[in-house]
């Protein structure tokens, strides 16, 4: 039955999905599929009504599709002339399932949407992600310019941008921005004061000061405002060359020249924590030893839900307990080897009260210098001292054994070979990563061979679409991509080499489009992309299959027989080519006999599957036996 004539939809707007493309606000294209309206938002995502028909009852249903790029990640089962709220399933998608709903009011829609990108954009902004909210925002200032002009909240976002812009220390954006806000609203104070911040940040103090005594003379009594103004002051003065008078700056309002008369109340220091927010907070305390109480770092100012502030409030004081953890650590190795030290030098008072002989001493912890054949240390020939026990000192033998047994302790390690001969530490070190590196190299060696033999170099993975492979290879840790060499030799054959080692070289399975390879390496993983030359022909594997081997006698080599493939591979290698990635999905006409058989084959036994019956199921799993055996 032919459906109704479609009411009237302005927009639809999809909200809390997991594939953040998909969010967003739909606008009708002005086409019409199955008598449905085409909706489409601004990452090109379309929402669609499609048809299904039934190969049981030859009837056809209707479903609601929502995709991008020819692939659908969400879609809903009805006979709606407009697509229905709930009942949404994952397709590809991330998950959460969208909220879909329909709106007679583009304006109102619009407005809707773009707020909902402005709390995402905030929310990432407190997490500290000032690039991803400022995408947010910018979605929701592309939905209000195109379809809710004189929308208010357009001042808010320009200026949250801003304030995105001025973290990232984007001064010109930032600036932009802010203008773009005043243009809305002239009297946004937040705009104005994220102007002087970025024309401070250009160095542009004659026009920041302009901008805060905007700020000043529609809010005399604005704090921040004064406060920034103090700060601009500073500046031009420290700028100015000695023995010339200052230059002239726009005048101030009345009454504002002396600030330190402004009262110290709970409320002026509230105002002033957030002008340090505002400026950069570490910058205001870079020489301050004393430590800011949770409940007064900048966040708590932001007006955010009690759930974030808690959340940051057990972050700072992790944060805090680790640093100071690490300060205990540090002084602990100083003192321990602080008493070490004196141990050594208690040692040397013992061997001069026993008259034992005396060792050079050495002023300071570099090591002993290098005595020529004719030189002798001088102490051989001094006359001995009485031992006092304030210049006691260690030798540099001792000093050597220290800083073998405590390297880790001392600030700095040796870079030569100490009296006794021995690696120092700091070579010590380069041996060591010397032999790491070697025993990486052998190891990636015996890696990549077995990579070659296992399964003649098969792929780690190995999918398919209807008109590309893709392949993927797991490769030993140290491989670059100068390492790698791809080449397929007319199509018919390919080499993959790993450090000259070929992991794969042999014939394929099919023929392939020889100059479209693309490969890539990524996290340790080599993926290969290879074009088919014949569409939507099913590959079993990406080499050919291996020929038995017979011995001396004729007779034919159990290890070298191929493995058959099971019904179950065989059907999912052919669901996994008709639901591939490539962006196109073959048609049953374009299909060869064999791909057809297949396809009829398999429809019979999910249907036989489906209903119970047990007979034609038996037939059904026949025909797939027959059909599935080809080898791997």
């Amino acid at each position: 039955m032919a459906p109704e004539a479609s009411p009237a939809c302005a927009a639809i707007l999809v909200t809390g999905a997991g594939s953040d493309d998909v969010n967003g606000l739909y606008v009708p294209t002005g086409r019409k599929w199955h008598e449905a309206e085409i909706f489409e938002n601004d990452k090109l995502c379309m929402l669609s009504r499609e048809p299904h028909k039934s190969q049981k009852t030859g009837l056809t249903s209707y479903g609601w599709i929502l995709g991008q790029d020819r692939k659908p990640m969400y879609a809903v089962q009805s006979e709606e002339i407009l697509p229905p709220k709930s009942g949404w399933k994952k397709f590809t998608g991330q998950v959460p399932i969208p909220a879909v709903d329909p709106s007679d009011s583009l304006k109102a829609a619009a407005e809707t949407a773009a707020l909902a990108f402005k709390d995402q954009g905030n929310a990432l902004f407190t997490a500290r992600s000032y690039k991803e909210a400022a995408t947010k925002w910018s979605r929701a200032l592309s939905t209000l310019e195109k379809y809710c002009s004189d929308s208010q909240v357009r001042a808010t976002l320009y200026a949250n941008r801003a304030e995105s812009n001025i973290r990232m220390e984007r001064w010109e954006e930032a600036l932009l921005d802010c203008e773009a806000a005043l243009v809305t609203k002239p009297s946004h104070d937040k705009a104005l004061l994220r102007a002087a911040v970025a024309l401070r940040g250009l160095k542009r103090y004659g026009d920041a000061i302009g901008m805060v005594q905007r700020c000043l003379e529609l809010e005399p009594s604005h704090y921040d405002a004064k406060m920034l103004m103090q700060d601009l002051d500073r500046l031009v003065t420290s700028e100015q060359p000695s023995g010339r008078p200052a230059a002239s700056k726009p005048q101030r309002l009345r009454g504002d020249a002396n600030l330190s008369s402004i009262p110290r109340d709970a409320r002026d220091m509230n105002h002033q924590k957030g002008l340090e927010a505002f400026e950069g907070y570490s910058q205001m305390r870079e020489n301050s030893t004393e430590e800011v109480p949770i409940s007064d770092l900048p966040y708590h100012k932001m007006g955010l839900p009690q759930e974030q502030l808690d959340l940051m409030d057990s972050f700072f004081r992790e944060l805090r307990a680790n640093k100071k953890q690490q300060a205990k650590s540090q002084r602990q190795e100083l003192a321990e080897y602080e008493l070490v030290k004196n141990e050594y030098r208690e040692r040397a008072l013992e061997d001069q009260a026993l008259g034992r002989a005396p060792t050079p001493m050495l002023e300071s912890y570099e090591e002993a210098p290098a005595l020529k054949d004719d030189e002798l240390p001088l102490t051989l020939t001094a006359p001995k001292k009485p031992v006092e026990t304030d210049n006691i000192q260690i030798s540099a033998d001792e000093k050597k054994e220290i800083d073998d047994l405590f390297a880790n302790f001392k600030p700095k390690a040796s870079k030569s070979l100490g009296p006794s001969g021995r690696r120092s530490r700091f070579q010590q070190i380069i041996h060591e990563e010397e032999e790491e590196a070697s025993v990486a190299e052998i190891r990636a060696m015996e890696e990549l061979k077995k990579l070659q033999r296992t399964r003649r170099g098969e792929p780690t993975r190995f999918e398919q679409a209807a008109g590309e492979l893709y392949c993927w290879w797991s490769l030993p840790a140290g491989i670059s991509a100068k390492d790698i060499k791809v080449s397929g030799s007319g199509g018919e054959w390919l080499t993959v080499s790993v450090r000259d080692v070929p992991i794969f070289d042999r014939q394929l399975f099919h023929q392939i489009k020889g100059d479209d390879i693309i490969w890539s390496l990524d996290a340790g993983e080599l993926s290969l992309t290879l074009t088919k030359r014949e569409r939507s022909k099913l590959w079993d594997q990406l080499g050919s299959v291996s020929e038995m081997q017979r011995d001396a006698s004729g007779k034919v080599i159990p290890s070298t027989i191929p493995e058959p493939m099971s019904i179950n591979d065989r059907l999912a290698k052919f669901r996994q080519m008709v639901t591939g990635d490539d962006g196109e999905e073959p048609r049953y006409e374009d299909l060869n006999d064999q791909s057809k058989q297949l396809v009829d084959a398999m429809r019979r036994f999910e249907h036989a599957r489906a209903t119970g019956d047990h007979n034609a199921l038996a037939l059904a799993e026949h025909d797939l036996e027959e059909l599935g055996r080809v080898v791997v």
